[in-house]
C-alpha cells in the first residue's frame, strides 16, 4: 500500500472538501481518505468520483508520497496590506513555468553554425521592411536566397517560451535584427490558476517573489464553531498555521507562516509571515483566538 499526500481542496458529489487528504492505492484499487480539521474523524471516497473545483481528475503525481517528503517549498507574491501584515499570495512552484519573454523573436530548433548565424542575420538585415509584420512563409522565402538556410526550421515565437526550449536553440529578434544571447536574459514564473470561471495568467518576476519552505507535519487549523460554521474570519473561511524552515534561502526558527484560504470561488490561496512567537501570540489575540491553546498544539507540548 502507498499513500500520497496532497494539499489541496477537492470536491465529491458536488461538495467541496477543505485542503489536504491523502490518496491510497492498494493493488489495483483507489480511493481517498480526508480527516476533517476539527473533528479528526477520517471519511473515504472513492477515487474516480473525486476531482478538483475545475473538474480534472486528481492523480497521484499531484502529491508528495509520504515518508519521502516532509518540508515543501512554496512562492509568496506580495498582494496587499492585511492590517498592520504584509499579505501575499501564496503559489506551488510546481503549478508555474519558468520561461523567457520572447516576444517578436523566430526560434530556429535546430543548432546553427556560425556561418550560418551570419548569413540569417546578412539576409534580414538586408530586408528593408518591418520583420516583426512578416509570418512565418515570408520569412522563410527570404531565407531561401542562400543553399545554407533555405531548409533550416524554425518558427515564430509564442509571446514567452520554456527557459529550456530558449537556452536549447537559437533565437533572433526581428524588431533588432539579432541574435540574441539568451544566457544573459532574465526568467519570469508563469502562473495560471482557475479564479471559478475562467483561467487567470500572472507573470511573476522573481524579484518580487518570497521563497519560503514550510513543515508539512507541524501545522495547526484555527477553525472554530461559531454555532453553525468551521471558520477563520467569516463564512467560507479558513485559515491554519505552519512552522516555517528558511525563508529565502535563510534558515528561520520560531518563524510562522498563516495560510489563509476560502470556499469562495474567485479567491486565491494567502498567507502572511510572522517572525517570532510573539508576533504569532499576537496575531492570535487579534482573531480571537486562545494563543496559548493553539502555540501549544503547534510544538507538540
Amino acid at each position: 500500500m502507498k499513500k500520497w499526500y496532497i494539499d489541496r481542496v477537492f470536491v465529491n458529489q458536488g461538495k467541496l472538501y477543505d485542503r489536504g487528504f491523502v490518496l491510497v492505492e492498494d493493488g489495483e484499487e483507489a480511493w481517498i481518505e480526508w480527516t476533517s480539521p476539527h473533528t479528526r474523524t477520517t471519511d473515504t471516497f472513492k477515487i474516480d468520483e473525486c476531482f478538483y473545483e475545475d473538474g480534472t481528475p486528481i492523480l497521484r503525481e499531484d502529491g508528495e508520497l509520504l515518508g519521502s517528503l516532509k518540508a515543501k517549498t512554496y512562492f509568496l507574491w506580495t498582494w496587499s496590506r492585511l492590517r498592520k501584515y504584509e499579505e501575499y499570495r501564496i503559489i506551488d512552484p510546481d503549478e508555474t513555468e519558468k520561461v523567457i519573454p520572447t516576444e517578436n523573436c523566430i526560434l530556429f530548433e535546430t543548432p546553427l553554425t556560425e556561418a550560418q548565424k551570419e548569413t540569417i542575420r546578412r539576409i534580414l538585415q538586408e530586408y528593408e521592411g518591418r520583420l516583426v509584420s512578416l509570418d512565418e512563409d515570408e520569412i522563410r522565402t527570404l531565407l531561401q536566397k542562400d543553399e545554407s538556410v533555405k531548409n533550416i526550421p524554425f518558427r515564430k515565437t509564442d509571446e514567452y517560451e520554456p527557459v529550456e526550449t530558449v537556452n536549447q536553440y537559437e533565437l533572433f529578434e526581428l524588431e533588432e535584427k539579432g541574435f540574441l544571447l539568451t544566457s544573459l536574459m532574465d526568467s519570469v514564473y508563469l502562473y495560471t490558476w482557475w479564479d471559478g470561471s475562467n483561467w487567470i495568467r500572472e507573470i511573476l518576476h522573481p524579484d518580487d517573489l518570497v521563497e519560503v519552505v514550510v513543515d508539512q507535519e507541524r501545522k495547526i487549523n484555527l477553525d472554530e464553531w461559531d454555532g453553525r460554521n468551521w471558520s477563520t474570519g467569516g463564512l467560507g473561511k479558513h485559515e491554519n498555521v505552519h512552522l516555517v524552515c528558511s525563508v529565502d534561502g535563510r534558515e528561520e526558527k520560531d518563524t510562522f507562516l498563516v495560510w489563509r484560504y476560502s470556499q469562495w470561488q474567485g479567491e486565491h490561496d494567502t498567507a502572511i509571515l510572522l517572525f517570532s512567537i510573539q508576533e504569532l501570540e499576537s496575531y492570535l489575540k487579534e482573531i480571537g483566538r486562545d494563543a496559548y491553546k493553539y502555540i501549544k498544539e503547534l510544538y507538540g507540548n
